[in-house]
């Protein structure tokens, strides 16, 4: 492969795969704020507390200072990359067609990794503060277990809108999503509130079809969502506000095409991304656990 069909392959698949990442974006990328980032860690919210109010009693009083409470909060990269052996130039040059498999292939590869970072860092363990020295857990409050509620899953969602609307949390203004796998689907169309006349004549009834809402609730359909072992399987269900979780991209996706002398110059594909995540506020993100 001459140094010119070499830059036009590469050319060819990074357009091609940039456009199929475009049209076509991860499960929970959309649903999360997206901040393009630098550097060994990139800051993404400052945390500011309530500003303090006196009422005034007197005339001419001395002005009173309070302090107000100033975090950060942090996220690191995780970077993976990974390359792919070819067999023939054939195959090679099929990767300028959005349709074809190398392309869907490393389409299907991004979208995995950037939902793996955002559940990693929404129930990892977060850097807040001056320099992120300190590690904040997801907040065991905001947990809702598998027995609360006699696991009734509406009214697990209930209780979870309830606590975000203690905490402030704008519910008219922020876009609420919830993950749920097959047995979450299967338990909110038991529940019957998908059995009135507005969701009959199919529309809820097809698998093809995406979950209605429920007050205000976007779901998001996943196979893969984090578990854990107890008596049986349960389920870590993430609910959270947009703005309570930061998914960040560092720089662009990095292709390189070229050929391996060590294997009879057969072609390769080598492909490297760097993203992050983390949570931005603790009342924005809670877990319904399900078993």
């Amino acid at each position: 492969m001459n140094n010119e069909q070499e830059v036009l392959y590469q050319k060819q698949y990074l357009d091609t795969l940039t456009l199929l990442c475009q049209q076509k974006q991860s499960k929970l990328e959309s649903r999360v704020e997206t901040q393009d980032c630098a550097g060994e860690a990139a800051v993404v919210a400052n945390q500011v507390g309530e500003f303090p109010l006196q009422e005034k009693e007197t005339r001419f009083a001395d002005t009173e200072y309070e302090d107000i409470s100033l975090k950060r909060r942090w996220i690191t990269p995780v970077l993976k990359n990974g390359t792919v052996l070819l067999d023939t130039l054939d195959l090679l040059k099929s990767s300028s067609d959005p349709t074809s498999a190398i392309v869907l292939a490393g389409h299907a590869a991004i979208n995995r990794f950037k939902d793996d970072v955002i559940f990693n860092g929404y129930y990892g363990t977060n850097r807040t503060g001056k320099n992120g020295e300190v590690s904040t857990s997801f907040a065991s409050g905001n947990v809702i277990n598998s027995s609360a509620e006699s696991g009734d899953i509406i009214k697990q969602i209930n209780t979870v809108l309830q606590k975000m609307q203690d905490a402030d949390v704008d519910l008219d203004y922020d876009e609420i999503t919830m993950v749920v796998n097959g047995l979450a689907v299967k338990k909110l169309r038991e529940s019957g509130i998908y059995m009135s006349a507005d969701f009959m004549n199919g529309k809820v009834l097809s698998e093809k079809v995406q979950m209605p809402d429920y007050c205000g609730v976007t779901f998001v359909k996943m196979g893969k969502v984090p578990s854990y072992q107890d008596s049986g399987t349960v389920y870590k269900l993430p609910i959270f506000a947009k703005s309570g979780v930061k998914f960040g991209r560092w720089g662009i996706q990095k292709v390189r095409v070229q050929e391996e002398s060590t294997k009879q110059y057969c072609p390769s594909i080598f492909m490297e991304a760097i993203y992050g995540a983390c949570r931005t506020e603790e009342a924005k993100c809670y877990s319904i656990e399900m078993k």
